[in-house]
Order: structure tokens, then C-alpha cells, then sequence
């Protein structure tokens, strides 16, 4: 007897052989895909919010590199802006992580309600949405 592992609750929406990004339109959402589903963002209002959080990532950061860095590195030590290099490059790759991929998709509760998957995908995130 072969064990099949639960369905995620996008799969249980989703028409056999189409991906998220190819159906998301009909499933009412806002989100938008890139790179063939790969990367996903949040709504166009939510552009002001991530330019907000780039610069205020960005700008002391440079002002930092520019300004501080060939004196901390001359009078202190090389290693402190380098390590603060490596915490930059560290955030930016966060950041973008978190931004664009994907957190798991749950359709609508008017979707749930249709197909009639309200108590499978209860059991597949363990609460009442």
C-alpha cells in the first residue's frame, strides 16, 4: 500500500499540471510572480513600503562605505569594515529572501468555501483560519 503525503493547500485548489502563477488571476489574488513563479511580491501598493525599507537600508550604508570606512579601516583596524561589509551583504540577501519568495499561498475563504477544502486546509496549517 503506497502512503501518499497530504496535499499543500495550494495543490488542492490548483488544476493538475498548472503552477500558482499561472491560476492566481482566477483565484481573485493580488500578488505578482516573476520568473516563472519564482519570485513573488506583494501588491503595487506595497512599493512604497519596500522603497522605504531599501533606502533606509541603503542610504547610511553608503554614507557609511563613502565616508567612514577608509578611516576606520586606516586608524582602527581592516577587519571592522569588512565585517560590517559582510553584515551588509548578509541583510541584502535577507531582505530580498524575504521580499520575493514565496510564504505559502492560501486561497480565499470564499475559494475554500466553493471547493468545499475548509477542513483540509485546517488540517494542513493546524488552525482555524
Amino acid at each position: 500500500e503506497e502512503r501518499r503525503r497530504p496535499l499543500a493547500p495550494m495543490e488542492m485548489v490548483l488544476p493538475r499540471g498548472k503552477r500558482v502563477f499561472e491560476v492566481w488571476p482566477i483565484l481573485e489574488g493580488r500578488n505578482r510572480f516573476f520568473c516563472r513563479g519564482l519570485c513573488i511580491t506583494g501588491p503595487k501598493e506595497d512599493i512604497r513600503f519596500n522603497m522605504c525599507t531599501w533606502l533606509c537600508i541603503l542610504v547610511p550604508s553608503v554614507f557609511y562605505f563613502v565616508v567612514c570606512a577608509r578611516d576606520i579601516a586606516a586608524n582602527v583596524h581592516w577587519l571592522l569594515p569588512a565585517a560590517t561589509g559582510l553584515l551588509f551583504s548578509v541583510t541584502l540577501v535577507l531582505l530580498l529572501l524575504t521580499s520575493c519568495t514565496d510564504p505559502g499561498v492560501l486561497p480565499r475563504r470564499h475559494v475554500q468555501q466553493v471547493l468545499r477544502i475548509e477542513g483540509d486546509i485546517q488540517a494542513a496549517i493546524g488552525y482555524e483560519c
